[in-house]
């Protein structure tokens, strides 16, 4: 159950995937992947390109579904010597260093929730 704060809240369960008893001493469990019923399949991902002098590459990107939605995908530099906070979308990340191949950050803000 999502509570209005967006909080999952997790409450037990039943194991109806044989006969006997519904909750057995030794439970058995699956792990699978939770769906928003209120927005179903929608996922935004912040992808990092390496770093050229003293900036970094980024890509956004928003699916819907299993499948890119071609108009919300845009590259974007960010330069740090102004500043080691970046933002894009609400999203607010603290670059704490940055090469080619790896980036070490700090998230302070997430994206927001899609309306």
């Amino acid at each position: 159950m999502v509570k209005a704060n967006g909080v999952l809240e997790l409450q037990g369960y039943y194991d109806l995937t044989g006969p006997g008893r519904i909750a057995p001493a030794n439970p058995q469990f699956r792990v699978g992947k939770l769906v928003d019923m209120r927005r179903p399949n929608f996922r935004q991902e912040l992808i990092y390109g390496g770093r050229v002098g003293d900036q970094i590459k980024l890509t956004y990107r928003e699916f819907a579904g299993e499948l890119a939605r071609t108009a919300f995908s845009q590259d974007v530099q960010y330069d740090l010597t102004t500043d080691k906070t970046i933002g894009f979308k609400g999203v607010r990340i603290e670059v704490i260093s940055a090469t080619n191949t790896k980036l070490e950050y700090r998230v302070l803000k997430s994206f927001p929730d899609p309306q």
